[in-house]
Parts: structure tokens; C-alpha cells; sequence
């Protein structure tokens, strides 16, 4: 698996690896590639409605110049758990037009507790320019884990809504500013970064047994995050081009094998550091033992 963090401030040009095989990059551009054929399917199902942009399929890899990228990241604020780990069912973006663009191949389970320092890149995808509008996602909390401290006991806990009623599958509206729509351009990425605010949509009482957990679900979508956290991007390495200086790697949010979530192809430079097992590298040479990895 390859594991990636970077600043949510410029998520798009400076991103740090870590993890089994590390790789540090001090400044970097990325670039996201769906592709089908033999690469092994389409980034996920895109547009499902008709688009705006006729010259633009998102299923068809011929036209990809002509479309735009959407990167979707997602975090959570400072809250009271310890660990919230539900299913995402979908994640749904809303297009002015109408259409909308499924940004998740498979269900995929999340522990929003482990984003409140960092965002995790959930997905890219291919998709026809025009403006998105909002959307939504979809949680379901039937195999819910969630985890609070009390007296020092880390204790879990079921989560209720306001009528007191077990949360099943919930669904919770995303939405953009009409003036901060994330604007979807030819050969250009947009990030959108989705923030599941856990202190702002639950109230814990520990001072009540079993302990209360209330939940109205709350998100925060943000076009140009402004915080500074980092980005993390974790998957299977693809390959590495050395006379490009780039490799390629297959998104896997949570270490999640199932589905297509996107490529992200990354571009580095002659300052960028890697760290691989137990040996820190520079540059070119740290490419060159990037590339002598077992690809996915």
C-alpha cells in the first residue's frame, strides 16, 4: 500500500507519502488519470444524466482531454469520539444542469475520528466541465463502531436521533455557496473537500448511562480548503515512469480494495524525498528505487 499526506492548502501541488514504502515530496504537481480499457475500467460511473459539454464523455477515454477532474477529499472537525467508523453508501455531486457525477465505486467504511488532523482523499473522477452545485452522501450506521471517553474508560456507544430513534441509513445534503460552486474545467483537477463535522451535528451526555449520543449529520463543503491540514492519498502503486518523473497510484481510501476510485498520477522533482523501508532519498534516485517496488 503507498500512503500519501500533504497540505490541504495546496493539496494539488504538495502531498507527503508515508507509510510501508514512504516517499517525502517537498513540491509536486498532480495530475489525475481515468482510464479504461486494459488499465481496468473507467475512474467509476460518472455523469448520469446528459452534460453540458457534448465533446465530453467521461465513459469514453478518447475524449478525456476534453474533460475536467474532480478530486474529492474528505475530513471532520474536533470532537468528542475516540473512533466514529460508519459505511459511506454513496457520495453523490449535483451539476447545475441537473446531472450528477457518483464520486464512489462501493460502499466505504470510514473512521471520521481518525480525520479531525488530516483529509483523506476518497476518489477522483472524470468529469464533463460545468459547475457542481452541492450533492449528498449517504451513511449507514447498521454496523456503526463508535467509541467515547468517559472516567477514563473508552466506551462505545449507539448513536440516536432527535426523536431518540437508532440512526439507520441517513441521508445529508452537501452544499456549495452560490457565488463557491466548484467549477469543473478542461484538462484542469478541481478539489472539493467534504467536512463530516462531528462537534457541530452531535451533543455527548456521559453524565447519563448508557451515554447519549444525539446526531443531527452535518457537512461542510469547501471549493479552496483554507485550514491547514494535511492530505492524505493512499493506494497500490501502478507503475513509475522515470523519463517523466512520475508515478501513478491507485486510490484505496482506507486501504479499500474494493471498486475503482480513481488514479492519481504524481509529479515530482529534483527535491523531492523518499522514504523506502529504512533508507531516505533524493530525487531521481529515490524514483529510481520507487520504481524497483512490486507494482500493483
Amino acid at each position: 500500500m503507498f500512503n500519501t499526506l500533504g497540505s490541504s492548502t495546496d493539496a494539488l501541488r504538495r502531498l507527503i507519502p508515508v507509510a510501508s514504502f514512504t516517499v517525502v515530496l517537498a513540491a509536486m504537481t498532480l495530475v489525475i488519470s481515468g482510464c479504461s480499457g486494459g488499465g481496468g475500467g473507467s475512474v467509476a460511473p460518472l455523469v448520469t444524466t446528459a452534460t453540458s459539454e457534448a465533446s465530453c464523455d467521461p465513459t469514453d477515454p478518447a475524449t478525456t482531454d476534453e474533460c475536467g477532474t474532480v478530486l474529492l477529499s474528505i475530513t471532520d472537525a474536533e470532537g468528542d469520539f475516540v473512533s466514529y467508523t460508519v459505511d459511506i453508501l454513496r457520495l453523490t455531486l449535483q451539476r447545475s444542469d441537473g446531472s450528477t457525477v457518483e464520486m464512489l465505486p462501493s460502499t466505504t467504511r470510514v473512521d471520521f475520528a481518525q480525520l479531525v488532523d488530516l483529509s483523506e482523499i476518497l476518489g477522483a473522477a472524470t468529469v464533463a466541465p460545468g459547475d457542481i452545485s452541492g450533492g449528498s452522501i449517504q451513511l449507514d450506521y447498521s454496523n456503526a463502531e463508535i467509541f467515547v471517553e468517559a472516567g477514563g474508560d473508552i466506551v462505545q456507544v449507539d448513536v440516536v436521533d432527535a426523536d431518540d430513534a437508532a440512526l439507520g441509513i441517513s441521508n445529508v445534503e452537501i452544499q456549495l455557496p452560490e457565488d463557491d460552486r466548484l467549477v469543473v474545467t478542461r484538462g484542469r483537477v478541481s478539489l472539493l473537500s467534504v467536512d463530516f463535522d462531528l462537534a457541530a451535528s452531535h451533543s455527548v451526555d456521559t453524565g447519563v448511562a448508557p451515554i447519549l449520543v444525539t446526531a443531527q449529520p452535518y457537512i461542510v463543503a469547501e471549493v479552496e480548503p483554507v485550514d491547514e491540514k494535511e492530505t492524505r492519498l493512499r493506494g497500490a502503486l501502478i507503475s513509475v515512469a522515470l523519463d517523466e518523473s512520475t508515478y501513478t497510484v491507485a486510490v484505496m481510501p482506507s486501504h479499500h480494495r474494493d471498486g475503482d476510485h480513481g488514479e492519481v498520477v504524481v509529479h515530482t522533482t529534483s527535491e523531492t524525498s523518499y522514504e523506502i523501508g529504512d533508507e531516505m532519498l533524493e530525487g531521481q534516485a529515490g524514483l529510481e528505487a520507487l520504481s524497483a517496488l512490486p507494482e500493483r
